[in-house]
């Protein structure tokens, strides 16, 4: 069982009782993946997942439910979609009509069946070998492999396509101090590199393509900031510029240029491909907001379009923007390459919504179609 303290540390970032995926197609319903009609060999029966469509703003909005405690929301380039529920502890298949074909963990009763794609049983949750407690994210590497985040147990966990189960990354580590503790999400960037946070030890990890490890940024334990990656020594928690608090999402983009989602200190930083700090945007201790990459000033949380309370997800749109999901603010905002904020995404006070890309306005929390509650990810796919 994982401790309280591990809980109230995920509490931070998002609400366990999330039960809903939302897609928001531009699409004619004959073009979109999502009303594909190519059929998988082997759909579960008798699912406890359905699907529901609603208008939004002339368009059709599809909502898959029936999570328990949905995270991870990965799509694959062959139109598949692969669904970490967290609180389940399991990786959920659906293929591109959105019914489900299988999941990956371990089922209730048979602990030792860790392989391959079940299409019945109840998952269990554990800290055995193969088992997930608190799957989070999902990524795959050039040969298909599937990497699968394991927030509670500090692991990522490794399978071949076919769902067999192939270990634990780094596994044992170099030494200690750098294991891992708390990783909500891995990603490869277009070079294959394979990138980690670890949300618990304040840190970004770096692996190559044969997932040798590279090194690790962020803030020493003697409060020295690291310009560039090292192989050893411990991490610690930090405000100061290039240092981290409770990074949550790691992205690159083609130039290698390094984009960290910071939870704790409310703000997103970029970095050289070296590891040397670069620039932050997001809200100022002095009520304003950033314009742009910036090296000075301290971050506040700010409810303002702009800035950011509990940002969580990071996602580049065709190397030229990128979306965020503003965890605290229940909205998700898009900003240019150059970090200039370009509008947001979400539900109003007066509990309508967004139509379209909002530069002003203050965002609130609902449960109504196009509104937000506590988004943990955004992803742009097919337009």
């Amino acid at each position: 069982m994982i401790s309280i303290k591990k809980i109230d540390r995920l509490i931070l970032i998002l609400s366990f009782f999330t039960g809903l995926m939302v897609f928001i197609s531009n699409c004619d319903n004959n073009d979109s993946p999502l009303y594909s009609t190519k059929a998988e060999d082997r759909i579960m029966n008798d699912s406890q997942w359905h699907l529901d469509t609603h208008d939004y703003d002339g368009k059709p909005l599809i909502v898959l439910s029936g999570f328990i405690g949905p995270y991870g929301l990965t799509p694959a380039s062959d139109g598949q979609l692969y669904v970490a529920d967290l609180k389940e502890g399991r990786v959920v298949r659906f293929n591109s009509s959105l019914k489900p074909t299988g999941w990956l963990g371990a089922k209730s009763g048979d602990e030792n069946n860790i392989s391959g794609w079940h299409v019945d049983g109840t998952p269990i949750r554990g800290g055995a070998s193969g088992m997930f407690e608190m799957p989070h994210s999902i990524t795959f590497d050039q040969n298909g492999r599937i990497f699968v985040s394991d927030y509670a147990n500090g692991r990522v966990h490794i399978y071949q396509p076919d769902g067999t189960f192939a270990g634990n990354l780094f596994d044992p580590p170099l030494s200690p101090e750098v294991a891992f503790i708390g990783i909500p999400n891995a990603e490869f960037d277009s070079d294959n590199n394979l990138w980690i946070v670890d949300f618990d030890a304040h840190r970004v990890f770096k692996f190559d393509p044969n997932l040798s490890f590279v090194g690790w940024i962020g803030g020493r334990t003697d409060g020295t900031i690291l310009d560039s990656f090292a192989l050893d020594g411990e991490s610690a928690r930090v405000s100061e510029m290039g240092g981290f608090f409770k990074p949550h999402m790691v992205q690159i983009d083609d130039s290698g240029y390094i984009y960290v989602v910071e939870t704790g200190n409310h703000r997103v930083q970029k970095f050289a491909p070296s590891g040397k700090f670069v620039g932050w945007i997001g809200g100022k201790s002095d009520g304003t907001k950033t314009d742009g990459w910036e090296t000075e000033s301290e971050t506040k949380a700010t409810n303002s379009p702009g800035g950011f309370n509990a940002p969580v997800s990071l996602r580049l749109i065709d190397n030229e923007y990128f979306l965020i999901a503003d965890n605290g603010n229940h909205r998700i905002q898009k900003f240019s390459l150059d970090g200039r904020f370009i509008g947001w995404l979400g539900g109003r006070p007066d509990n309508t919504t967004t139509l379209g890309w909002a530069r002003d306005g203050i965002s609130a929390e609902g449960n109504r179609p196009g509104m937000f509650s506590a988004p943990f990810d955004a992803r742009f796919m097919n337009g």
